[in-house]
Order: C-alpha cells, then sequence, then structure tokens
C-alpha cells in the first residue's frame, strides 16, 4: 500500500493506494472534487470567523457607548436631585454657571442620541452579511452538507475497480464529516449567536438614548 497525504489548512487528508492497481478517471475526478470541498469548507470556517471577530469588535465599541449612557443617566440624576424643575423661583434664581453646565449636559445627551442612530451604520452593515451568510449555508440546501455529501458515492459504490483503499478512503471522510459539522456548529453556536447578542443589545441601547433624552426635556424650562 501507499499512503498518500495532501497537506491541507483544514486538516491532512490521508488515504491509501493500492500499488497494483491503476486510478480510473472516475476516481481521479472524485478524489480531486473531495479535495476541492476541503478548500470550499475552510473558505467557510474562516469566513464565519472572520464575521463573529468583527461583530466582537462592534460590541466592544457599542459598549463604549453604554458606558457613556450610564454616566450621563448617573449625572441626570444627580441633577434631579439638585433642583425641583418645577419650582419657578427656583429656577429663576439658578446660579448662571450651574444653567451653563445644565445645557452643556443637555447637550452631550442629544448628541449622544446621534451617535447611537448613526451607530446602526456599523448593525446595518453586519445585517447584510448576516442574512447572506444565513441565505446560504442555512437556509435550503447548503453547499456542504454533513449529512449529504456524495462526492464519494461512485468510488465507494465501484471500490473493487479503484486503486484508492476504500477502509481508508471512508475513515479519511469521517474525519473530514466531522471537521464540516464543526463549522455548522462554529456558525450556529458561535456566530449567529453574536451577532443575535449584539442586534438585541443595540436595540436596547437605541431604546435607552430615547428614554434618556425624554427625561431631560424638563431640562428646556432653565433656558426657555
Amino acid at each position: 500500500m501507499k499512503t498518500i497525504v495532501v497537506k491541507h489548512p483544514l486538516r491532512d487528508i490521508v488515504y491509501q493506494l493500492k500499488e497494483d492497481r491503476f486510478p480510473s478517471p472516475l476516481e481521479v475526478g472524485a478524489l480531486e472534487t473531495y479535495r476541492r470541498a476541503h478548500d470550499d469548507a475552510w473558505r467557510m470556517k474562516l469566513r464565519f470567523e472572520r464575521e463573529r471577530g468583527e461583530i466582537l469588535l462592534v460590541q466592544i465599541d457599542l459598549d463604549q457607548l453604554n458606558s457613556t449612557m450610564e454616566e450621563l443617566e448617573q449625572l441626570r440624576n444627580h441633577y434631579q436631585r439638585q433642583l425641583d424643575f418645577s419650582d419657578d423661583t427656583a429656577i429663576a434664581d439658578m446660579d448662571i454657571r450651574f444653567k451653563v453646565e445644565l445645557r452643556d449636559f443637555y447637550n452631550h445627551a442629544h448628541r449622544l442620541q446621534k451617535e447611537v442612530v448613526k451607530f446602526y451604520d456599523r448593525i446595518g452593515a453586519l445585517t447584510l452579511t448576516y442574512t447572506d451568510i444565513v441565505d446560504t449555508y442555512l437556509r435550503g440546501e447548503k453547499p456542504l452538507d454533513p449529512a449529504q455529501f456524495k462526492v464519494l458515492d461512485d468510488v465507494f459504490t465501484f471500490h473493487d475497480d479503484m486503486q484508492v483503499a476504500i477502509s481508508s478512503l471512508d475513515e479519511d471522510l469521517q474525519g473530514f464529516l466531522q471537521e464540516l459539522t464543526r463549522i455548522y456548529a462554529f456558525l450556529d453556536d458561535d456566530y449567529i449567536v453574536a451577532y443575535n447578542d449584539l442586534y438585541t443589545a443595540y436595540n436596547e441601547t437605541l431604546q435607552q438614548s430615547v428614554d434618556l433624552i425624554n427625561s431631560v426635556q424638563v431640562f428646556n424650562k432653565v433656558w426657555e
């Protein structure tokens, strides 16, 4: 027996050949298609990992927006404890420097809301990619389906006429299908979960920014 080893970034392809046989055209084509399936699976793996990484980077920036939001909410609560905004006399007697401080805070809150709204540009770009990935790999027929992988079926059916040792090829095939299953598991458990977490978090941030702006409208009484 002659052992064939094809070095591949996804996984090494290893099988044996019978040295007293010559490969058939069917066998050569099937093995080449099998190797190209590894190429496609590798690209899938890289794409899912890269896009999940992009989501995590956007999540970091969203967390920073949320941190700023929390600081503004704390300031709002502080100002609301300092002054009764229903007391017109207290507002009229307010120190001018405190009025400027309130105005600065008010403007800061509005700028933050604009940043949160604009942040959707980044969410929207990720959503386009997410939709494409889900449509391509989960809805309908999968490009590479570990449960419906038939590339080597003819080789196994006519194994007596093949140069490749079927038992070794089958062992290698099972290793490939396991790797392919792990790639789809990453898609489900890591990429899709990360996207949904980010999308949910952004909507919560958006609503929180609306609540903040609504709560500080009463500050308008200070400079009206």
